[in-house]
């Protein structure tokens, strides 16, 4: 069947997105002629005279808040099928110029445009942050969405669905959990949501930034295998694994000008210079990039040897091909990640892997256990997340003067480890004892420097100056010495123009640099960095690298958790690294680098020398998680009224789901105008029954009872009332008698204390009892037994509504049913989404202050204490929910009314039923009490 939305989008209310933006004539004189793609300088435009999938001639961009543009005069195009690799420093226009052709700006996104812009017809865009692309909570309703959007009936879906999945690389079931996927699997989950809508322009701004290494090469090797029918834009720092699958680079210079246009390998080869200079992260076969940094040497800026033979990159040094020399060939990155998935249980069940062998480290210092004065030491220590185990059974010692590293997946421990280690996140099991010169008062590690993940969690003041001396005017330090102390900070870390800025008007680099200088002004024996390198350009992240060399040379213990290999052997003194929750290696670096084989034993991937193309073979959807210490299996998860067959409904008519659909295996292929969907599995729907009653209506008869139960005012009635509720979960509801007793446990503490207060209190005259001083009264206890019954009456019905109703199917009842805005509903859903992450952002907010020594000692310090988190967590809010909605616009989402849904809940004899009984059994009881009395 045909693929082509365009005419029912239009139907819909979301428009196709092609169109020639309606922009201003241009002030500039030269225009750069179209051409054909080849060499440096071509537009793009196809020989052939095929319209390009998106264009644009003297494109300009200004943003509102903005006096320079952040694109000038720029002309290009990207023929239908070609794969573009876009790259500039930072702030050089890339985003503005892919979100530009794929017609985001100016529609969505506010801006002044002049030139002209022709836009693909229907784009994708794949953001960094995949949680801020996501509405919905299970991987086929978030791939669905879109369709929704564009009307696609719902008959359609789940193949589609399906299909977009498999191209994806994911293989999971219809109803799973979007939060117990990996972040490589949320990134290729909103790769799928973006593929199912058979985009003309798939634009990728900077996908795997956010990913370790296993996941980034899962993400790669999935955009790698795409059918050439997908045009593709890709922004990206790290051209590693990347530069081996495009077919053109456009270079942007500082200011939003078109530097480079042409053949990757005329790009890299003429512009090396300025690729070095705006701090991109450049090809691993151009040689070592972090031992010149740590030896101060400079030879890695030389340039590369000239190629003839139409390479599209250098070829790799023969030292590179190999791991470390060794002369064994080194994994290709989807490789590591396979024999990774392999390999790491094994060596859990031998345990840590201690190695004492000696190393001439990069950073100056041959590693020895017990080099120095101990400083900090793990007794059998575990760490906990809530009930959630993180690792386990570590005992070591970190000593004065060490480099050490921390490495492992996302999830396996990194950063709790630097917490626990740092005294400001306490061990679950076993003991962590710091040394006299890092304790402060209450045993807590106070003279240790802690360097986030996130530099604005710790930012504190309004200007850059303030936040650098905010530690010595803790300490007391003499006003004339601080400022002493601050100015050359300052200038160490190039912040001296800076002095009066706001930390948060900061570029990132300058942002990861202050949060480093604010450690310093007073002298730490230790220094905890948690991925000081993450979201750095190559420029930057060396500067960093340069100042921690020369701290720890100048004796300050450095502990520094990185998925960087290459940095960590060039550093590090000691490795430590993390997996199935526990430690599995504990030693110095080359052991364990110069060692593909034992590299993925613990769960690490080696880095693939560029010039090799990623494996053919599937990308491998659990291998990217296999090292998180302490995540499920991936399994169905319970439906919920979520997996039942495609079309089908309850015998008693009840809620239409979607089948339980595992995606086959084989790797992403792309979605095949017309090609059969993987055959979906049926899975036997086990919601309660209570559960799979409509929302609406069950809040609704809920409603009902909870009037009767406030109009009631018998203690007796009441109690029968309250148990109407309970026995229904009980029965019918999936709800235990333990789970009962906890949920309604705060009812019941604010129910006796209306019972106490009340009866001592209330008027009447007829005293029945007499505690202490306190009398109490008949009148007042039977006014205190009413009020405390309804107060459990209404929380039993609140606790058997939320325990067995969907937050999703809430919103999609009040959408289809109750007439409730969609742009209200989704956006709920998406807030939603975000308290357990805003949790997190509150906790370590909270530990950075810690750090900072501003933890909020007293009333006051508490408010004041709670006013600069809430600053914090604003401006996260903010942020978060910018990104979240042009992320649904970019998906077709615009609050209309019109639209199709994938799953429809509809109400019948289930609902009719439930609600008789609920309110059947309320009739009998105030019938039996009025007879009673």
């Amino acid at each position: 069947m045909p693929w082509d939305d365009a005419a029912r989008s239009t139907a819909c209310g979301v428009g196709p997105s092609r169109a020639t933006a309606a922009v201003e004539p241009s002030s500039s004189a030269g225009r750069r002629p179209a051409g054909r793609v080849g060499g440096e300088g071509a537009a793009g435009v196809d020989p052939a005279g095929v319209a390009p999938a998106a264009s644009c001639r003297g494109l300009s961009v200004r943003y509102p808040d903005r006096r320079e543009p952040a694109l000038r005069d720029v002309t290009l195009a990207i023929p239908a099928g070609q794969r573009v690799l876009l790259l500039g420093p930072s702030g050089s226009g890339k985003s503005t110029l892919a979100l530009a052709l794929g017609g985001l700006i100016p529609s969505v996104i506010e801006a002044r445009v002049t030139g002209e812009l022709h836009p693909a017809r229907r784009a994708g865009v794949l953001f960094q942050d995949p949680e801020a692309q996501f509405c919905m909570f299970t991987v086929d309703e978030e791939v669905a969405f879109g369709l929704e959007n564009r009307c696609v009936p719902p008959a359609e879906m789940p193949a589609r669905v399906a299909q977009a999945l498999a191209a994806a690389g994911l293989d999971l079931p219809f109803g799973h959990p979007i939060q117990a996927l990996s972040g490589g699997q949320k990134q290729r989950l909103a790769l799928a949501a973006v593929l199912v809508l058979e985009p003309d322009l798939l634009v990728l701004d900077e996908p795997t930034a956010q990913l370790d290494p296993a996941g980034r090469a899962l993400v790669l090797e999935t955009l790698q295998r795409l059918p050439r029918r997908h045009t593709v834009l890709v922004i990206e720092h790290d051209l590693d694994g990347v530069v081996d699958w495009v077919d053109r680079v456009v270079l942007l210079a500082p200011g939003g000008r078109l530097l480079a246009d042409g053949e990757p390998a005329v790009v890299f080869r003429r512009h090396r210079a300025e690729i070095e200079a705006y701090g991109i992260w450049r090809p691993r076969s151009w040689g070592p990039f972090w031992r010149p940094v740590v030896t101060g040497a400079t030879g890695w800026r030389e340039a590369p040897p000239a190629r003839g033979d139409g390479a599209r990159v250098p070829p790799p040094s023969a030292d590179r091909s190999t791991a470390r020399g060794t002369g064994t060939p080194a994994p290709t990155a989807g490789e590591g990640v396979r024999r990774a998935e392999e390999r790491p249980r094994a060596a859990a069940e031998k345990g840590t892997e201690t190695v004492a062998e000696g190393r001439a480290g990069a950073a100056g210092a041959a590693w020895a256990p017990g080099r120095g004065a101990p400083l900090v030491r793990f007794e059998a220590a575990a760490a906990a997340h809530g009930r959630r185990v993180v690792w386990q059974d570590v005992s070591l010692t970190i000593a004065a003067g060490e480099w050490v590293v921390v490495l492992g997946a996302n999830g396996a421990g990194k950063s709790t480890f630097l917490q626990v280690a740092a005294g400001l996140h306490p061990p679950a099991r076993g003991r962590v004892v710091h040394a006299p010169e890092l304790t402060g008062g209450r045993g807590e590690a106070a003279r240790v420097g802690f360097v986030f993940q996130n530099p604005e969690h710790q930012f504190v003041t309004e200007s850059v100056y303030e936040e650098v001396a905010l530690a010595g005017r803790l300490a007391g330090l003499p006003e004339a010495e601080l400022r002493n102390r601050v100015e050359a900070l300052l200038a160490r870390f190039e912040l001296a123009d800076l002095a009066r800025a706001h930390p948060y008007t900061l570029s990132q680099g300058q942002k990861r640099r202050l949060s480093v200088a604010s450690m310093l002004v007073v002298p730490r024996p230790v220094l905890f960095l948690d991925e000081p390198t993450f979201g750095q350009d190559a420029r930057t992240a060396a500067a960093l690298v340069e100042e921690l060399v020369r701290l720890h040379r100048q004796g300050t213990t450095l502990v520094m958790a990185t998925h960087d290999l290459e940095l960590a052997g060039a550093v590090a003194t000691r490795l430590l690294v993390f997996g199935n929750g526990r430690l599995l290696y504990d030693g110095p670096p080359a052991p364990l680098l110069d060692d593909p084989a034992r590299l993925a034993a613990v769960g690490l991937v080696a880095p693939a020398p560029q010039g090799r193309a990623l494996p053919a073979s599937a990308a491998n959807p659990a291998a990217d998680g296999i090292a998180v210490a302490g995540a499920p299996p991936l399994r169905a998860a319970p439906s919920g009224g979520r997996a039942r067959p495609a079309g089908s409904a309850g015998a008693d008519g009840g809620a239409k789901g979607r089948s339980a659909v595992a995606v086959g295996q084989g790797g992403p292929q792309g979605i095949a105008r017309g090609s059969p969907a993987p055959a979906p599995t049926r899975r036997e729907d086990r919601t309660p029954w209570v559960g799979r009653v409509h929302p609406v209506w069950k809040l609704g008869a809920h409603l009902v009872l909870a009037g009767v139960v406030l109009a009631t005012d018998d203690p007796a009635t009441l109690a029968a009332l309250l148990a109407v509720p309970v026995v229904l979960g009980l029965l019918g509801g999936g709800i235990g008698v333990r789970q009962w007793l906890v949920a309604m446990a705060p009812f019941a503490v604010v129910a006796a204390t209306r019972v106490w207060t009340l009866g001592a209190f209330g008027e009447g005259q007829r005293v029945v009892a007499q505690v202490l001083w306190y009398r109490f009264t008949a009148e007042g206890l039977h006014h205190g037994l009413v009020v405390g019954l309804r107060l459990l009456g209404v929380g039993a019905l609140g606790v058997l509504y939320v325990r067995t109703t969907g937050l999703a199917d809430l919103v999609l009842g009040l959408v289809q049913q109750g007439g409730l805005s969609p742009r209200w509903a989704y956006g709920l859903l998406a807030a939603l989404r975000f308290v357990p992450l805003f949790q997190d952002e509150l906790a370590r907010v909270r530990k950075a202050y810690r750090v900072r020594g501003l933890a909020g000692r007293g009333l006051r310090g508490r408010l004041e204490a709670t006013y600069r988190y809430s600053l914090a967590l604003l401006v996260h809010a903010v942020r978060a929910a910018e990104a979240v909605a042009v992320a649904l616009q970019a998906r077709g989402f615009d609050g209309s009314r019109r639209r199709t849904f994938y799953r429809t809940l509809t109400a019948g004899w289930r609902e009719a039923g439930y609600a008789g009984l609920l309110l059947g059994l309320a009739a009998v009881v105030l019938l039996a009490s009025a007879h009673l009395r």
